[in-house]
């Protein structure tokens, strides 16, 4: 029984090694180290291998597939239909984790990245890093790192910048891992800091492309060295710039690709060569790279020869920019025809959250500014409702005062002075029509200013009297009458008084 046993367990052993040798043959292990260095000689050696693994076992058939997408996409030759990599794709996922299943992912994105279909595209590639952010070995792998590549360019196309920074920051801490002076690295990130505008950050990683260009040989980067310099010269750097430019100008101009031609060009323009710079932009006008290449020529050349008065070719690049245009229009809609449906619903739905989020700030803004406007007009309101109380009940005050003095049949000083002199003519005393403090009251109620004077200049009650009398209109001689006082005393006392200022 025990000896059964053995044999059985020893059985299974023995199939399941060999089962797992069949999933990854040591030929498959080497055609997948040769489509990452040589894709074309891996292509034609799966080519010549196809009728052995159209009959291998499921896993070694799946994976001899996935090699043949591999190696294509390694030769920039895109995949032929969905169907296929779909179904590569949805035999690893039902397979435990494994790196099989993270390329699978990558490559159908990378379908649906050459489709237009930004949506699909994003999502396998999320898929991809998120189970791969379970195993630390496939975390930290050169395809999980280009999976946050593809991310952030695809962010930066539909303009969500944050999310492109933050999955170009992933993406280059995993190169710095695995392979820190690769110099195409320092410029992805470097380029994605210039297209969120922070231009600070940008210059930082340049400057270490640009030193590790310096470090290996120069002639080996040129086209990442136009790069560089395109971006120094915009911001005008100079002394980057003319480093840039020297390592360019050990060429020959006819050898330098053709992004270099405008970076010359840009560089020229920026520090004022005016005549080097039309010379590049030209080379690049007559060999672009595409159609923005030579749109973008041809509005520099158009500007440069409109202001040298030279209409003639000003017109002529003119037209060539239109034509550009037109290209690039007639190729931006052929390219939008392809899964039209998905990435307009993705963009729309893109464009109307950010107009809610637009609407909501405005409303925000409307709703604090009006309680801002309202809360200052109560404000206001309250204050100068306390004002204007203060005010009536000062005037209520003055009046009842006013009152109050005048209803004591005392009058004004009409009436006190035609009272007086009703006096004089009888032959009467002051006392036995008028008060004193009758005239004096009568005064300090219409001559306030008068009264607070006379106070304030300490006179005899002689001198006090003849104030009041000559302020409520009274002549020298009927002053003189009623206090019983000569003419010319009284002239003396006047001219005494207005010399001291209070007549």
């Amino acid at each position: 029984m025990k000896l059964r046993l053995c044999v059985g367990i020893c059985g299974i052993l023995i199939l399941f090694s060999c089962n797992r040798g069949r999933v990854m043959p040591a030929e498959l292990q080497q055609l997948d180290s040769l489509a990452e260095a040589e894709p074309a000689r891996a292509m034609s050696l799966l080519d010549s291998l196809a009728e052995k693994y159209d009959n291998a076992d499921e896993a070694e058939f799946y994976k001899y597939r996935l090699l043949c997408i591999k190696a294509k996409a390694k030769a920039y030759i895109p995949i032929d239909g969905e169907k296929q990599i779909k179904e590569i794709a949805r035999y690893y996922m039902g397979k435990p984790l494994c790196m099989e299943q993270i390329e699978a992912l990558y490559y159908l994105g990378g379908f649906y990245r050459d489709g237009h279909d930004y949506p699909r595209a994003i999502e396998n590639y999320r898929a991809a890093v998120e189970r791969a952010g379970s195993d630390k070995r496939l975390s930290q792998s050169t395809t999980v790192a280009c999976c946050y590549a593809q991310l952030a360019g695809l962010n930066l196309k539909l303009s969500r910048m944050d999310k492109a920074l933050e999955y170009a920051k992933k993406e280059h801490e995993i190169f710095q891992a695995i392979c820190p002076d690769d110099i195409v690295k320092e410029l992805d990130i470097a380029k994605t800091y210039r297209y969120c505008g922070k231009k600070d950050s940008a210059s930082i990683y340049y400057t270490r492309a640009l030193n590790l260009i310096a470090k290996d040989s120069a002639r080996q980067h040129f086209s990442e060295t136009a790069e560089i310099l395109y971006f120094y010269s915009t911001y005008s750097r100079k002394s980057a710039a003319d480093s840039c430019a020297a390592i360019l100008r050990t060429a020959r101009t006819t050898d330098l690709p053709a992004n270099a031609w405008g970076a010359m060009g840009v560089y020229h323009n920026a520090f004022g060569d005016r005549d080097s710079a039309v010379y590049y932009l030209k080379l690049q006008y007559e060999h672009p790279r595409n159609w923005l290449d030579r749109k973008n020529c041809a509005s520099a050349l158009f500007r440069h020869y409109k202001q040298a008065g030279q209409w003639e070719l000003a017109t002529q690049y003119a037209e060539a920019y239109d034509a550009a245009c037109d290209s690039m229009e007639i190729e931006n809609r052929r390219e939008a025809t392809l899964n039209a449906d998905n990435f307009f619903q993705y963009t729309v739905a893109a464009k109307a959250e950010a107009e809610k989020e637009k609407a909501d700030f405005l409303q925000n803004l409307l709703l604090w500014f009006t309680i801002i406007i309202c809360s200052t007009a109560c404000t206001m309101l309250i204050v100068g409702y306390h004002l204007f109380k203060k005010r009536m009940k000062k005037m209520e005050m003055d009046m009842l005062q006013q009152r109050h003095v005048l209803g004591k049949d005392t009058g004004t000083m009409v009436s006190v002075f035609k009272k007086l002199q009703e006096t004089i003519q009888n032959g009467r005393g002051i006392n036995d029509v008028v008060s004193w403090s009758e005239i004096e009251q009568c005064v300090e109620i219409e001559c306030p200013d008068f009264s607070e004077r006379v106070r304030s200049s300490n006179l005899t009650a002689e001198e006090t009297q003849i104030c009041y009398l000559a302020r409520i209109g009274m002549r020298k001689t009927e002053i003189g009458t009623l206090l019983k006082l000569s003419p010319s005393t009284v002239t003396r006392r006047v001219q005494s008084l207005t010399e001291k200022g209070v007549l």
